[in-house]
């Protein structure tokens, strides 16, 4: 008799996490990092129908988020990466913190591992972002992806809402 495992991947914990909350729309200028969580939200549109609709600059799809969270008062999502793609965000992260619009951020981290204090990879891209933003963290282990998704969610809308990033490590929505 073989023993099924019921571990999921981190992006399938972010999809699980996503309905709980009632997501129904994502705006999304992701990249290959972000493929495991499409990939998840897309199989089971069946169970949870989405809108995933994609932009051409990181500004604007973080602009779209903050508009959907004014206009609807729920939260809106935007996956970033942030490599190449936080600076480009920034703009459209600090009008939607000016705002006070609930705003959750996705976006693509190195992996604690890889950086290193005398590489390329030497810093946080977070900490870019943190003195504009509510909230900033990265998932410390892949286990604590949906504890982590809470927080963020819950850092957005609680007391005066706000921009809460949540920092992916690459690689991390495809781990079990």
């Amino acid at each position: 008799m073989t023993k099924t495992s019921n571990k999921i991947t981190g992006g399938q914990a972010i999809n699980r996490a996503m309905q709980r909350y009632g997501v129904k729309s994502c705006f999304a200028l992701a990249g290959t990092a972000h493929a495991h969580l499409l990939w998840a939200m897309e199989q089971d549109k069946a169970n949870h129908p989405w809108t995933i609709l994609s932009g051409r600059h990181e500004t604007g799809t973080v602009g779209a988020a903050d508009g959907y969270a004014r206009a609807s008062g729920k939260v809106g999502f935007a996956m970033i990466n942030a490599e190449h793609g936080l600076a480009n965000a920034m703009t459209g992260i600090v009008v939607a913190q000016a705002a006070c619009s609930p705003v959750v951020v996705l976006t693509t981290t190195e992996t604690p591992s890889q950086v290193e204090t005398v590489s390329l990879r030497s810093n946080d891209v977070l900490d870019m972002a943190k003195p504009f933003v509510k909230w900033a963290r990265t998932v410390p282990d892949v286990n604590r992806m949906e504890e982590y998704f809470h927080a963020a969610v819950k850092q957005a809308t609680s007391g005066r809402p706000g921009v809460a990033m949540l920092g992916i490590p690459n690689g991390w929505e495809a781990r079990a």
